[in-house]
């Protein structure tokens, strides 16, 4: 494994801020498509909604900080949720099992070393779908379960 040049990292790290930049991504800016454009966008149509109707209730009654399994490093008990649905703790590990496999080829995006071009772009294209069509949809398929007898009226959902 040959080491990457500083050089070579420079030009790395400078395409990927030129790139977040230019989607708009933690700016301002017009680019509707942008993570901050969307998450404005449905913060304006909130608003909106509530005005029409105070009662309104965006979302799905999911419990705070669901836990599938008790980690060892909860430092307070009393902030997590511990899943009992039988069907929602493996989703709920199948959910955390997939967004850590993001998590680690995002890393190997971020800091290559002899990764060639089309290499780079298989990983992050690969993490793209993952988001899009495997996390998205398990983490929406969490809100529409049970988090157990602990929780009545409550539905599981992804804790990160």
């Amino acid at each position: 494994m040959r080491p990457t040049s500083r050089a070579t990292y420079l030009v790395s790290v400078v395409a990927a801020i030129e790139g977040i930049v230019g989607e708009g991504e933690g700016a301002s800016g017009d680019n509707e498509d942008s993570h901050y454009g969307r998450f404005k966008t449905m913060g304006d149509q909130y608003d909106q909604m509530l005005k029409e109707d105070r009662s309104f209730e965006p979302g799905r009654p999911v419990v705070s900080n669901p836990y599938s399994i008790l980690l060892q490093d909860v430092g307070n008990l009393s902030s997590v949720n511990l899943l009992e649905d039988r069907l929602s703790v493996p989703i709920s590990n199948l959910f955390y099992g997939c967004y850590e496999l993001v998590m680690q080829i995002l890393s190997r995006l971020m800091m290559h070393t002899e990764e060639t071009e089309a290499q780079l772009a298989l990983l992050a294209s690969v993490s793209m779908d993952l988001m899009t069509d495997v996390i998205g949809p398990l983490g929406e398929a969490l809100t529409l379960l049970t988090a157990g007898q602990s929780n009545p009226g409550m539905n599981d959902g992804p804790s990160f």
